[in-house]
């Protein structure tokens, strides 16, 4: 029985053989192509990976903290190009937002040879502990909001050169704005673009310092976003040295990013006459 068995498989081994290799002439060409998608697969992902292996060598990612007066902790990252920076910028994120929100235009920055860095901005992001406690926009009072306009000045102190460019979103914009109008800001902030600013955000005003803005500015806004759009439309007025543009359907702050001509206005804004 055990000779039998022996037998019969050799028979099948020997039959499965021989349709394998008759198989091979018929199907050349089958093979052929399976052989090349293989390849193509293979170098694809080594093309994919030598991409993502280079971007990492052209950017350095340095994450830092700093110590407000009143012992918030703001958690920042500092983002630079494998060559020497010509400029840097500062970007001020959305109430309740993060420094990550600008992810879709940092890499753009550092193409064009920016120093980037972001924050979080206190009791948001990774900037919610204040002397070892939990601490968060959602229960500031009116007092915590104009401690944002003094972080501005120990943020700023991080930024070594001379000038800097800065980018602000909603609260964002008119912290950027305050700061730019300010005696130090007038001397540091070489451009200025406000996304979606107000002219009054939790008691972040900007319509009376508009006028002291010397920076070059460049102000975006979205037409539904009728807050918004009135409050550019008014601060482009009194700020003299200002273009507008008003989108439609891009929403708030941060959002229009998600929208290629509206980043690209952005670097071509910044990158005149630099």
């Amino acid at each position: 029985m055990v000779l039998f068995s022996m037998f019969l498989l050799r028979k099948i081994n020997k039959k499965a053989t021989h349709s394998f290799f008759r198989w091979l002439k018929v199907k050349p060409r089958i093979i052929a192509g399976l052989i090349l998608v293989a390849l193509l697969i293979l170098s694809g992902c080594s093309a994919q990976q030598e991409t993502s292996t280079t971007q990492k060598e052209q950017t350095q990612k340095e994450e830092f903290t700093l110590t407000t007066t009143d012992g918030v902790i703001l958690h920042g990252t500092k983002f630079s190009p494998e060559n020497t920076p010509q400029k840097s910028v500062l970007l001020l994120h959305m109430l309740g937002r993060s420094k990550e929100d600008w992810e879709p235009i940092v890499p753009l920055l550092i193409q064009n040879g920016y120093e980037v860095f972001t924050v979080d901005l206190r009791g948001m992001g990774e900037s919610t502990t204040r002397n070892g406690k939990k601490y968060t926009f959602k229960e500031f009072s009116p007092l915590d909001y104009q401690k944002m306009r003094e972080d501005m000045l120990l943020i700023a102190s991080t930024i070594d050169k001379d000038q800097f460019d800065i980018i602000g979103a909603s609260i964002g914009a008119n912290l950027a704005l305050d700061y730019a109008a300010s005696a130090e800001g007038n001397m540091r902030v070489r451009k200025m673009i406000l996304m979606s600013p107000g002219e009054n955000y939790r008691g972040i005003e900007t319509v009376s310092k508009a006028k002291n803005v010397k920076a070059e500015t460049f102000i975006l806004a979205s037409e539904e976003d009728s807050y918004a759009a009135d409050s550019s439309r008014n601060l482009a007025e009194r700020i003299s040295q200002s273009s507008l543009q008003v989108y439609s359907g891009l929403g708030h702050g941060t959002n229009m990013l998600s929208d290629e001509s509206a980043r690209q206005q952005i670097i071509d804004f910044l990158m005149k006459n630099p």
